[in-house]
C-alpha cells in the first residue's frame, strides 16, 4: 500500500496520498477514464489540477484517518500563492503512480520467468 506524504500548503500540513481511492475520486467528479488517468497531469486544467489536488489530500486524510473537511475552494484558496506546494503535491503523485509501474514492470518480469 502507498504511504502518505505530508505537504505543507499555506502552512498547513496535511497528508497526501493518490492510492486508487484517491484516482478513483478523481475519476467521478471530473468524467475521467480509466486510460485517460494514464495520461493524468498532461494538459490538465486549472480546474482538474486543483480537484486532483483535494483528492490526494482527502485520501491522505482518509488513510492517516484523520478530518478532511476541505473543500475544493479551500483548495484552491490554500495554493494562492504557494505554486510550490502544487508542485510538491505532484511530485507525491508522480511518486505514487510510478508504484503502480513498478508493481506492473515485476508482474511482467515474473510472467516472462515462467515462460
Amino acid at each position: 500500500m502507498v504511504k502518505y506524504k505530508i505537504v505543507d500548503i499555506g502552512g498547513k500540513k496535511l497528508p497526501c496520498r493518490f492510492g486508487m481511492a484517491a484516482l478513483r475520486k478523481y475519476s467521478k467528479e471530473t468524467k475521467t477514464t480509466l486510460a485517460q488517468l494514464s495520461e493524468i497531469g498532461n494538459d490538465m486544467t486549472l480546474d482538474n489540477a486543483i480537484v486532483l489536488v483535494w483528492c490526494g489530500l482527502s485520501d491522505g486524510a482518509r488513510v492517516k484517518n484523520v478530518p478532511f473537511s476541505y473543500s475544493i475552494d479551500d483548495i484552491a484558496d490554500l495554493l494562492d500563492g504557494n505554486i510550490n506546494a502544487l508542485e510538491e503535491i505532484f511530485s507525491v503523485l508522480e511518486e505514487h503512480m510510478s508504484h503502480y509501474d513498478d508493481d506492473k514492470g515485476k508482474k511482467q518480469k515474473a510472467a516472462k520467468k515462467k515462460n
